[in-house]
């Protein structure tokens, strides 16, 4: 029964932000533009549901390592010849049980840096997306902070 219940909320949650998504939710109020408020606006009205989700994986799989330091867990202290950046380099962090991915902010944009920690094996490995490896690789530069972090609008691919 409780499989049943999370289940038609989940379904409730996806049929209403399908709504939304397709412009069949209610318009702002004049004078207002709709905009992404952040998962914290559910807490509000649902405090149960997002406390429990709040310590969720998913919940916490971009951290921001300047409000919450102990997200990192490589170790940045000890040399290894694949990290090129400082713990003040990274502007947030993506992942924490099998990869940890750093991304570092040029202007507005963000990028990965060159290294991404192995959690269950407790070591560096390289992160890049080598050439021919998906379909997009043959049209960007090799050095990741080269690489858009959204489509060219003018290219065609």
């Amino acid at each position: 029964m409780i499989l049943l219940g999370r289940f038609l909320g989940v379904a409730t949650l996806l049929a209403v932000s399908a709504a939304l998504l397709n412009g069949q939710g209610a318009a702002p109020p004049p004078g207002l533009t709709a905009s992404y408020v952040g998962s914290t606006a559910c807490k509000t009205c649902h405090p149960a549901t997002y406390e429990r989700w709040s310590k969720t994986p998913m919940a916490n799989v971009v951290t921001d390592p300047k409000i919450h330091p102990e997200v990192i867990l490589s170790d940045l202290t000890k040399a290894d010849p694949l990290v090129t950046f400082k713990q003040a380099d990274i502007a947030f962090v993506y992942g924490s049980k099998w990869k940890q991915r750093y991304f570092q902010k040029v202007g507005d944009d963000y990028f990965p840096l060159g290294a991404q920690w192995d959690v269950s094996h407790q070591i560096w490995r390289a992160y890049h997306v080598p050439d021919g490896a998906d379909w997009w690789t043959k049209y960007y530069p090799q050095e990741n902070s080269a690489r858009p972090d959204k489509p060219d609008p003018g290219q065609v691919l």
